[in-house]
């Protein structure tokens, strides 16, 4: 209700205020009034020297737009500039893990590379122990065998002599 009534005398007095009326409501909602769009502007008589006021306004209003842009245009310059070397410090970082990575694959291939060659060293090792094992297994085997044949051997002589010096012997 109290914003109605606001806005109601807002209106009605706002022939004494023609340019801007602020009004604060109890939420401090600024509230700017102007003329009516359907009025016509008033052709107003310029005073001596207000032409030269304007040419003043505007160099002043010109020159503060140039400066104005030309802060804008350094801002933009340092803002390109700090992304340029935010951009070059994040490829500089990726070169650095990328010849990590490359080190670090090396170091493995070469770990591999050593870890096979030492295990083709110990199956090469362990193959040769199985051969001498072999070859000294066949070598007590053929002495055993060498062993046991001169046993049946002699064990046939001795058969042989004693059947040939029996009474019965037919020789």
């Amino acid at each position: 209700m109290y914003h109605m009534f606001l806005f109601f005398h807002m209106f009605f007095f706002s022939y004494l205020l023609p340019f801007v009326l602020v009004v604060l409501t109890n939420h401090y909602v600024p509230l700017i009034v102007g003329m009516a769009a359907s009025q016509p502007n008033k052709p107003t008589m310029k005073e001596d020297g207000e032409d030269e006021m304007a040419g003043w306004w505007e160099k002043a209003a010109k020159k503060l737009r140039e400066e104005d842009a030309a802060k804008l245009k350094k801002k933009e310059e340092e803002l390109e500039k700090e992304r340029k070397r935010k951009q070059s410090a994040a490829n500089a970082m990726r070169a650095r893990e990328q010849a990590l990575m490359r080190l670090v694959e090396e170091a493995q291939k070469k770990r591999q590379q050593d870890f096979e060659e030492r295990t083709m060293k110990l199956w090469a090792i362990a193959a040769e122990k199985e051969e001498r094992d072999k070859q000294i297994f066949m070598e007590r085997v053929v002495k055993e065998a060498h062993v046991i044949r001169k046993r049946e051997e002699e064990e046939e002589e001795e058969r042989k002599k004693k059947k040939g010096k029996g009474p019965s012997s037919t020789q």
